[in-house]
């Protein structure tokens, strides 16, 4: 749920190798049946292919693409303005604590993301990041001067921080075998929050510190079999609203932290990608058919008490790169990811390639 907009690519050889189904095994050489596949560059690695049960493949060579708006809205979904359109996809989008200026991960027409930083006054972007293999994510520190976020630049996702002003090069947080993602920090800037996702896609959320420098142990939050995600730590740093499928359907549950102590279900009939107002009394999240809500929260005696949900308005788009919305402090206008109907390339159908695996 929630990650159903495929937005940064690579271009691969589709490869073909005979299989005995029988033994398991496979049977001869493997094949280039085509180059240039589209593929998505994330955890999941989908593909632009099918292969119909006659035998009949279809591609598409070339990646979708469509024009991508950071538009501001206010809470009926009304535009205020908008920070500029372009034809290159956008993902994570991330708030600097002050609202002035919004981390952006953008793809290139290469395939290639990077971290841009917009200023939200005058809507011109700068550069952050210059290592092409982004994975959205970012999180600011709590006074603005640094911005935390992941990147491949060794095969699997880790994590890296880099002064917000850009005057220094990029620092190594935490790295290991897994893929990982920032995702929240705590008010005081002690504590970092990740997913990792391990050698399973279900994804645990992890705790570390933020001054070690990789070199202290990060500790588990919450580890189950179900799917555990986005913790988003609220305002006073004493609750983490975050997303599972623990019952089922994906939902937005708040747990206290560092624990102990019972959850609370947030989201009524589904929904993920949570965010906290700047004063603790609101937590935004999205619904699957890209509806933004808004819950009230209070604490009374350490207990989270939910109040009403409402909706606030539709569009949100959602990706595989990172939360396509954020709010401002007081919660009254969101700065929302909008994005055109993409268009793909031309479909190519090719008929009898199964021959060639045969000789």
């Amino acid at each position: 749920m929630l990650r159903g907009i495929c937005c940064t690519f690579e271009k691969i050889p589709l490869v073909a190798q005979p299989f005995d189904v029988k033994r398991l095994e496979t049977t001869g050489e493997a094949m280039s049946v085509a180059q240039g596949i589209p593929t998505y560059s994330g955890l999941s690695r989908r593909a632009a292919f099918t292969v119909s049960p006659s035998g009949l493949l279809a591609y598409i060579a070339a990646a979708p693409r469509g024009y991508s708006h950071l538009v501001w809205k206010d809470r009926q979904g009304n535009a205020l303005g908008d920070l500029g359109q372009t034809t290159d996809p956008i993902g994570d989008i991330a708030l600097s604590p002050d609202g002035k200026r919004l981390a952006v991960t953008i793809q290139d027409q290469s395939g290639s993301a990077d971290v841009w930083i917009y200023d939200t006054a005058r809507g011109t972007p700068m550069r952050f990041t210059f290592d092409s293999k982004v994975y959205g994510e970012s999180v600011w520190s709590p006074d603005g001067s640094v911005l935390y976020f992941n990147s491949a630049q060794k095969g699997v996702l880790d994590l890296f921080r880099k002064v917000s002003n850009g005057a220094a090069n990029e620092e190594l947080v935490f790295a290991d075998h897994a893929n990982k993602r920032w995702t929240s920090i705590s008010p005081d800037g002690r504590l970092l929050l990740y997913d990792s996702f391990g050698e399973k896609p279900e994804g645990d959320i992890w705790v570390m510190s933020s001054a070690s420098g990789g070199k202290s142990e990060p500790r588990i939050f919450l580890q189950t079999p179900s799917s555990k995600r986005d913790g988003q730590l609220s305002p006073d740093g004493r609750w983490l609203a975050y997303e599972s499928n623990e019952s089922g359907p994906v939902q937005v549950y708040a747990a206290p932290f560092p624990g102990p102590g019972g959850k609370r279900q947030i989201s009524p009939a589904g929904g993920g990608r949570p965010r906290w107002r700047r004063d603790g009394k609101e937590i935004f999240f999205c619904t699957q058919d890209g509806q933004l809500m808004a819950a009230e929260v209070a604490t009374s005696n350490g207990t989270l008490e939910v109040g009403q949900v409402h909706k606030l308005f539709d569009g949100i788009i959602t990706t595989n790169l990172g939360l396509t919305y954020d709010a401002s402090a007081d919660g009254r206008k969101f700065v929302v990811l909008e994005s055109s109907a993409s268009t793909a390339g031309p479909l190519t159908l090719v008929q009898n390639w199964l021959a060639a695996l045969r000789k």
